[in-house]
């Protein structure tokens, strides 16, 4: 025994500066090692995927996403993102009744390169099932903002109108539509479409699949119309030119026009824009007639209402 513990002996003090060396070597290295492997970052708001038996849908859970803490290369950590990040649980074929605990760990969680999640918030979420059922709803585009002054949205169009709504039937009976992403009109003066607005589920706490997940968008913008009355408008009689004919007597002289359409060109006309007037270039001398009144009026203004909407004109001898 003494001399196993004199031949270790020896050769623990035999080139001991050159093993004191060594030792000092390996821990530089070591320690060079951890500090290079060993940023941290923390992603938030990751998305959590729950893989459930056939027929079941998820209708409450206490945490939509999670909070992980990765550590790895600076490297690594530095092109991390939230996209290339996926946190899943699968909970097919485990019993529940009512509500179910699902343990997170750092196994469940899935990340690119060699960084490798070390701490997940929260660690734990309670889930809620029912049976998964479908519901064909009505999709609605989600607009927001308004359109300059002067102009409305005169129609809005979905393609298709409708879409397909899976997940747990209690959810789905509370649903009559559903909206897309928000379609931003500010400063918005001509008609535009939106080939591929996504659609969005009912609720933040909504777990559940949309068939199709995008729908196209067609808005049709319009300058607001308005109405104008002129009243006392004088009635011009048109006869041929240069045909001489019978005396022309009219009644009532003037007419009440009003006039519809755009509001701002509407709102700029004066009197003096408004023309009615009856065409006489075909009257018989000694005869009366009832005549319509014609108005004419700016471009985009057109008159809905003439009174009165005849008037008589008599035709004395040449």
């Amino acid at each position: 025994m003494a001399s196993k513990f004199e031949s270790l002996s020896q050769f623990v003090l035999h080139n001991k500066g050159l093993k004191l060396a060594a030792l000092g070597i390996a821990f530089v290295t070591w320690y060079a090692i951890r500090s290079i492997i060993n940023f941290e970052t923390v992603i938030p708001d990751i998305p959590i995927t729950i893989q459930v038996n056939s027929g079941w849908a998820i209708l409450d859970r206490s945490a939509q996403t999670v909070d992980v803490l990765f550590r790895g290369s600076q490297e690594d950590i530095r092109y991390l993102n939230r996209d290339q990040i996926t946190v899943e649980a699968d909970i097919r074929g485990k019993p529940f009744a009512g509500a179910l605990n699902v343990k997170l760990q750092p196994k469940n969680v899935q990340a690119p390169g060699a960084v490798r999640a070390v701490v997940i918030w929260p660690d734990e979420i309670t889930l809620k099932l029912d049976q998964e059922g479908e519901k064909q709803v009505p999709v609605k585009a989600n607009l927001q903002g308004a359109v300059p002054e002067g102009y409305e949205v005169d129609k809005v169009e979905c393609t298709p109108a409708s879409v397909l709504l899976q997940g747990p039937r209690q959810r789905l009976d509370e649903v009559s539509a559903v909206r897309t992403e928000p379609i931003d009109l500010e400063d918005r003066v001509r008609s535009f479409k939106k080939l591929k607005m996504p659609v969005v589920l009912p609720g933040e706490n909504w777990v559940g699949r949309i068939s199709p997940s995008n729908v196209a968008v067609e808005i049709t913008i319009v300058e607001r119309s308005a109405t104008r009355e002129f009243r006392d408008v004088p009635v011009r009689v048109l006869v041929s030119p240069g045909v001489g004919g019978p005396k022309l007597e009219i009644w009532p002289v003037a007419v009440n026009v009003v006039l519809k359409g755009f509001a701002k060109p509407l709102e700029d006309m004066s009197p003096g824009d408004v023309e009615a007037s009856v065409d006489c270039s075909a009257l018989q001398a000694g005869a009366s007639y009832d005549l319509p009144v014609r108005v004419h009026a700016l471009p985009g203004v057109s008159a809905i209402s003439v009174e009165p909407p005849t008037v008589k004109i008599t035709a004395g001898d040449l």
